[in-house]
């Protein structure tokens, strides 16, 4: 099966690839030790993401290999500074490898959009890389990024970036954060192209989509249900599942960063499931996910999987903050469980209550011990 690939993962592959380049220019200085090791990691851990996401299996693993590798020697400078030096070496090397890697990658695997993608993230990247003076891109250097912007067909960050250029020229302060500014509108605009493509594949309308995850919603998922049972005979499985001690998360993070994890979630969960299921946000950080000719035990096996999988995913949010979230589960089927979609309903809730009761990070069959 043709791997699915989210609409953000070229463009974060080459953005922070090539942000690593910054972060070891710190990491080597002497003078900035022990400032540099989080937002390293805040920098390596997209890049693994989306290498996943993009990339063929071996080269994905190689990727993976060496970022865990980064994270090793970073935990190490934590508990012992006087490893810094040798670990600062490591690092570099490492990091060294993952761009090779991933530049590779890209270049052998990437083409039409994503190639832009991934292009206009590197290219951003540089410019917001920049520690001297001339700030503001040359003409050459401006047509080249707005290109490049444009062809991914991403709407008003040509725009955004002629406004910027022109503000650095004219020498306003805090010019790092005006580019991470039209970083963080890349990505605010890539979730809402990726709202906009789900409306047009799966001919929904508007009020079909949340507008949090880009997912079909509630409303999409009563007006589907009737299809769920098109069958007297073969069995589907609902699953409902919320995020493990979220109004924790919530409160730390805030709600908008909040948002975030739960929007990675849903991308998660539709790419983890792709022809495997159907994803409905429900609302807030609860789901349905709703599995066609599957059986209970069938589709256990299947949510387990992706409880393992979720486990070790990390999810990066705009502020450069990761998380890692567990979730709870819980599933009734047709017809073992209910004849209509009320009583399923009702049943996957309260098996997915018993997940909490048992650890939480689990999947409960209604009705098992």
């Amino acid at each position: 099966m043709k791997k699915s690939i989210p609409l953000d993962a070229p463009y974060k592959a080459g953005f922070y690839t090539y942000k690593l380049h910054f972060h070891t220019m710190l990491l080597i200085n002497p003078k900035s030790m022990g400032i540099p090791s989080m937002d390293l990691l805040n920098t390596v851990t997209p890049i693994k993401s989306s290498a996943l996401a993009l990339f063929p299996a071996k080269k994905s693993r190689e990727i993976v290999k060496t970022a865990e590798s980064v994270y090793a020697c970073v935990e190490k400078i934590k508990n012992d500074e006087s490893a810094y030096d040798e670990c600062a070496r490591e690092i570099d090397k490492n990091c060294a490898l993952l761009m090779h890697l991933v530049t590779e990658a890209a270049e052998g695997s990437l083409s039409g959009r994503h190639r832009h993608l991934y292009d206009s993230g590197k290219l951003l990247s540089i410019w917001h890389n920049r520690l001297e003076p001339p700030f503001a891109l040359s003409p050459n250097e401006l047509m080249t990024i707005n290109m490049t912007f444009k062809a991914t067909n991403i709407p008003d960050i040509a725009g955004l970036i002629i406004a910027t250029n022109q503000d650095i020229a004219e020498g306003i302060p805090d010019i790092h954060d005006r580019i991470w500014n039209v970083h963080l509108r890349m990505l605010e605009e890539i979730k809402l192209e990726a709202a906009r493509a789900v409306i047009e594949a799966e001919g929904l309308s508007r009020e079909g989509v949340s507008h949090v995850t880009g997912l079909p919603n509630l409303v999409t998922f009563e007006k589907d249900q009737e299809s769920f049972f098109r069958s007297e005979i073969l069995p589907f499985t609902l699953a409902f599942l919320d995020i493990d001690n979220f109004k924790k998360l919530n409160s730390i993070a805030g709600h908008d960063e909040a948002d975030e994890v739960i929007r990675e979630l849903g991308s998660f969960l539709r790419t983890r499931l792709v022809g495997r299921a159907k994803v409905y946000h429900r609302s807030g950080d609860e789901f349905y996910i709703v599995m066609e000719n599957t059986a209970a035990d069938e589709a256990e096996l299947l949510m387990n999987r992706m409880l393992k999988a979720l486990l070790e995913t990390t999810f990066s949010t705009s502020t450069g903050n990761n998380y890692r979230i567990s979730v709870s589960i819980g599933m009734s089927s047709f017809p073992k469980h209910g004849r209509n979609i009320e009583t399923l309903r009702k049943r996957a809730n309260e098996a997915e209550k018993k997940s909490k009761e048992l650890g939480k990070s689990c999947c409960t069959v209604f009705g098992s011990t």
